[in-house]
This record gives structure tokens, sequence and C-alpha cells, in this order.
């Protein structure tokens, strides 16, 4: 299994977007997150977690809190 915890064990194999989208999901319906988060818990560089919060924000599946 790939997503063990809510973490993403990138050593494997990296995640599909999809994979990712969805793991991302499923961290923020626990807590929500920043980005940061998302990077450390999913072991993620930040770029690849900043894009993938920013399409779920895009495609409406999540929102930003200010």
């Amino acid at each position: 299994k790939l997503i063990k915890n809510n973490k993403a064990d990138i050593t494997e194999k990296p995640l599909s977007g999809l994979e990712r989208s969805l793991a991302v999901l499923n961290l923020m319906a626990d807590l929500p997150r920043r980005v940061i988060d998302i990077k450390k818990e999913m072991n993620l560089p930040w770029a690849t977690a900043h894009r993938t919060v920013k399409k779920l924000e895009k495609a409406e599946w999540l929102e930003k809190k200010e």
C-alpha cells in the first residue's frame, strides 16, 4: 500500500496525481492543514504539495481560509 496513516511512501513508487489529491483530501477531512503540514505529513516536495492544494482549490474541493 502506498498510503499508510495518511502518509505517502514515495520511496516505493510516487503517487499518481489522483492518489495524491485523494490523500490530501483525506488529511484535510480530519483537520485543516497548511501546505507545509501536508508536505511534512505526506513526505512530498513543497512544490508538489502546493500544486496539489492549488488544483483542489481551483476545482472547489478545498476552500482557502484567510
